[in-house]
């Protein structure tokens, strides 16, 4: 099955920051030290644009994910909630970009 194009809309661009986020996952620097080993497969994974989308720039988001982790030699899944900044560009076909700024702000949800 075809993974539908993305555009530069503000949907498709949450969308894409999803996406970019479960595969860089390990790749990201959060504010927390967590040992983090994915995305859970069918877990919550939800971004929302904080800052009016006016195309591409840099913008703050708040998300929700339930991430896979290593806590005393046993793989448990939790939610937590995600604050940072992220560069949102555009390739040549228009689809959206996103790269991760800063450290992440994480913090697990109760």
């Amino acid at each position: 099955m075809d993974i539908p194009k993305l555009t530069m809309k503000r949907e498709d661009v949450q969308t894409a920051m999803a996406r970019t986020f479960k595969r860089d996952v390990k790749l990201l620097k959060f504010s927390r030290k967590y040992d983090i080993l994915k995305v859970s497969g069918d877990g919550v994974c939800t971004f929302t644009l904080q800052d009016e989308y006016m195309g591409a720039g840099e913008y703050r988001y708040m998300a929700t994910v339930e991430l896979e982790e290593m806590t005393d030699m046993c793989i448990k899944s939790s939610k937590f909630r995600l604050d940072g900044r992220v560069s949102v560009t555009s390739d040549e076909s228009n689809s959206p970009v996103i790269q991760f700024l800063d450290t992440i702000s994480i913090n697990k949800c109760l």
